[in-house]
C-alpha cells in the first residue's frame, strides 16, 4: 500500500489556504520524494487559488507546468527521486473522498500517454469542524486500476 507523507510545513500552508478559501473549493499539484519503495513526501504543493467554486475546482494547467519545470530544475532532473506525484484539491463541504468526476479525471491523467507516469495520486482534504486536517489519497494506476493509500499528516494526525 502506498504511503504519502504531508511534512508539518506543507500543513501549515495547506491549513491557511483552505481557511482563507473558505468554502470555495482549491487545489493544485504535488511534488515530492520517494522515501522508499510505495513511501514518498510532498516536498512542495501549488496553491491555485482561483478557478474552484462551492463544489467544483479545475485546475490551470499551465500554471502547473511552469511548477514542474521549476521543480525540476531545483532537484537535478533526478526523476527517480524527485517527481510529480499528482493533483489535490480540497472538498470543504463534502467528505474528503473523491467524485466520480474525481475519478474520471485522474484516470484520464495516468493513462494520457504523454504522462508517462507509473501512478498519479489525488489527495482530497479538508478542515473539521475543529479545523484539523481530514483527507484521503487515491492511487490511479496506468492500466486503471483504482487504491486506496495510506495519507500521514504527521503531527496533524497526532492533534
Amino acid at each position: 500500500m502506498l504511503t504519502l507523507n504531508l511534512p508539518t510545513e506543507q500543513v501549515i500552508l495547506l491549513r491557511q489556504e483552505l481557511q482563507a478559501a473558505g468554502r470555495r473549493e482549491i487545489g493544485g499539484i504535488m511534488m515530492g520524494e520517494q522515501l522508499a519503495p510505495n513511501h514518498f513526501r510532498v516536498t512542495e504543493m501549488t496553491f491555485q487559488r482561483h478557478g474552484g467554486m462551492f463544489a467544483r475546482f479545475v485546475r490551470n494547467a499551465r500554471l502547473a507546468l511552469v511548477a514542474l519545470q521549476q521543480f525540476f530544475s531545483r532537484t537535478g532532473h533526478r526523476y527517480q527521486k524527485y517527481n510529480y506525484l499528482g493533483e489535490w484539491h480540497s472538498h470543504p463541504s463534502f467528505k474528503p473522498n473523491p467524485s466520480t468526476t474525481d475519478h474520471e479525471s485522474m484516470i484520464d491523467v495516468v493513462c494520457h500517454q504523454n504522462t508517462g507516469a507509473n501512478f498519479v495520486l489525488l489527495m482530497i482534504i479538508r478542515l473539521s469542524d475543529t479545523e484539523h486536517l481530514e483527507g484521503s489519497v487515491t492511487v490511479y494506476l496506468p492500466d486503471g486500476g483504482v487504491n486506496q493509500g495510506v495519507l500521514d499528516l504527521g503531527e496533524e494526525a497526532a492533534t
